[in-house]
């Protein structure tokens, strides 16, 4: 599955993303994420694409990805995940 590496490249770039919401995906996004979109629900994905376009805080919303996907992704935070998941 490539999706979220290909989510978190975009994000990590300032790069807005359009995707089904499926499996653990909104856990790579800020909270309130609004361009997921309910998987197979092609309405939805529509409104979604209009949205991205004629949405004037794009670079805003691409900024929020990046500075969560960081911080997510931040070394010193997956360490001491890690180490509160084994208990060390």
């Amino acid at each position: 599955m490539k999706e979220p590496t290909l989510l978190c490249e975009a994000s990590s770039l300032g790069v807005p993303s359009i995707f089904p919401i499926t499996g653990g995906i909104l856990e790579f996004f800020p909270k309130n994420y609004q361009l997921g979109f309910e998987q197979f629900n092609y309405f939805d994905l529509r409104s979604k694409i209009k949205e991205l376009i004629f949405n004037k805080n794009n670079s805003q919303l691409g900024q929020e990805n990046k500075e969560y996907i960081n911080e997510y992704l931040d070394r010193n935070n997956l360490i001491l995940k890690f180490k509160e998941m084994t208990n060390l």
